[in-house]
């Protein structure tokens, strides 16, 4: 004979419960939260998940233990941060206590010891998180980035949820931390996490950089759950390939900077800074650790270094040999030169417009802000085919690379401070709020002042071989018309004009 959870009334809830945690698991309750509830009347338990704020996911147990008095004890145990006969344990058996079970309630359940029922929670945990019930998932979205100078590894921890049609929802930033217990982890979640704080101890972060001495091990970890991607949740997924050969070289790249550069067998592979360093495929996700010859920390040290200037060759070359301390580092070598004949350099001018209450976040999203017009004219210079040449920077010469040749052209102050007082003579002056831009940021005093000068001064620069770009947003685009022509007829009466 089946009986329902009535004897858990509306008193033996008050008991059990704070009025505030009874008052909000009956809203939670009646607005649908209880996503998952079972009840196994032998062992008067009670299990099941309930979404609580921020959309988190908490799994509750509660214990039914009535006394000989006939009274209901209820011992209630939640992932949240409360813990115990919390909001969600009440919404859980609000959510069960009009059911019918089999067999009864009142059948005297036997009590396990104390350790053995601990013993017992830590498996029901685990078996939910083998079971894989629970429709989100942890990703690792891995990528690099330079950081003063400085070449790093980054894993980004983001839950999704998995869409019955495939793929995954909006991706949520998620905290990489050991101490985390949500359901939808896997235990190869909870290694990465350990690993990564094996590196960097207690952290509470979403973006964690790799530490040299175990970044290896976490890019394993990543790769083994199947749930690492590069750069973005859409990228492709990291699959363990096991070493392969390298050779990290210092190469001349098109900045006029060199970088150690990773040589493989084949192409396209990307240099992945850890102890050792790995290589990755941007287009099929695998990856691995590199077998160069250096040792694990040489070719580690070597992948983390930054780019560094043809200038600065013969400084690092003598302070290698006294920093560091007996590693076998490869060291960059002067690139080939060679000095172009200087040509007189051509005057580039950016006209742009910027809306400086855009983006406001102190502005209600209710409200429609007022555009805050922000005008330029950014000033730089094209040197030999190298555009966006700063008339700021007061180096005397500009670099490029052609054909793995470092050229050098040498500047000519003149001509750009002549072009710097073309313009100041026609009212221009320099722009605060736009002086963090690449370029001479230039403004003009008022809207009619742009109006001519677009009007009338800028195709007279470009008739001097100046080159002007109008972009998109600009406020004064001024359409240039031909002549105009005008019939003037005399109506009949003489009295009007037809035109």
């Amino acid at each position: 004979m089946s009986e329902t959870l009535l004897a858990l009334d509306d008193q033996a809830l008050r008991d059990a419960f704070p009025p505030n945690y009874l008052d909000r698991g009956t809203r939670y309750f009646q607005s649908g939260k209880v996503l998952t509830a079972d009840y196994d009347a032998a062992r008067a338990l009670a299990t099941g998940r309930v979404m609580g704020s921020g959309q988190r996911v908490y799994q509750s147990i509660v214990h039914l233990r009535r006394g000989k008095d006939g009274g209901l004890t209820v011992v209630g145990q939640c992932s949240c941060p409360v813990g115990y006969n919390c909001k969600h344990v009440a919404a859980l058996l609000l959510s069960l206590r009009d059911r019918s079970f089999d067999p009864p309630l009142s059948r005297p359940q036997e009590a396990l010891p104390l350790e053995v029922g601990s013993w017992l929670n830590r498996v029901e945990r685990a078996a939910s998180r083998m079971a894989g019930e629970d429709p989100h998932r942890l990703l690792y979205l891995l990528r690099c980035e330079e950081r003063f100078g400085l070449k790093r590894t980054l894993v980004h921890a983001v839950r999704v949820r998995l869409l019955e049609t495939g793929g995954y929802g909006k991706p949520q930033d998620y905290n990489i931390s050991g101490q985390s217990r949500a359901s939808f982890l896997m235990p190869n979640d909870l290694r990465v996490m350990m690993l990564i704080e094996a590196g960097r101890g207690r952290i509470a972060e979403a973006v964690a950089p790799l530490e040299d001495e175990t970044a290896s091990d976490v890019l394993r970890a990543i790769a083994d759950t199947g749930r690492g991607h590069w750069q973005t949740p859409d990228g492709p997924v990291l699959r363990f390939a096991g070493p392969r050969a390298g050779e990290l070289l210092w190469r001349l790249e098109d900045d006029a900077r060199l970088r150690p550069h990773l040589q493989a067998d084949r192409a396209g592979l990307l240099l992945i800074p850890a102890m050792p360093p790995w290589y990755l495929d941007p287009e099929t996700g695998e990856c691995g650790p590199l077998e160069t010859g250096l040792g694990d920390r040489a070719a580690g040290l070597l992948a983390m270094a930054p780019a560094i200037a043809p200038d600065a060759v013969d400084a690092l070359e003598k302070q290698a040999p006294d920093r560091l301390k007996g590693l076998d580092l490869p060291l960059p070598q002067h690139p080939a030169r060679r000095q172009a004949v200087p040509e007189p350099p051509v005057p580039q001018l950016r006209l742009e417009s910027r809306d400086m209450a855009a983006g406001n976040p102190d502005r209600y999203w209710t409200a429609r802000p007022q555009p805050l017009w922000s005008h330029s004219a950014v000033l730089t210079f094209l040197y030999a085919g190298v555009a966006g040449v700063d008339p700021r920077d007061r180096s005397g010469t500009i670099e490029w690379v052609e054909e793995g040749v470092l050229v050098q052209c040498e500047r000519d102050p003149a001509v750009e401070a002549a072009a710097i007082g073309t313009l100041e003579a026609l009212g221009m002056k320099p722009a605060p709020e736009g002086g963090n831009g690449e370029g001479l940021h230039l403004d003009l005093p008022g809207e009619g002042a742009w109006l001519k000068f677009v009007g009338r001064d800028a195709p007279r620069l470009r008739a001097q071989g100046w080159q002007i770009h109008v972009e998109d947003g600009f406020r004064f685009r001024v359409a240039q018309l031909g002549d105009w022509k005008l019939e003037i007829a005399e109506r009949d009466g003489g009295s009007w004009l037809d035109v």
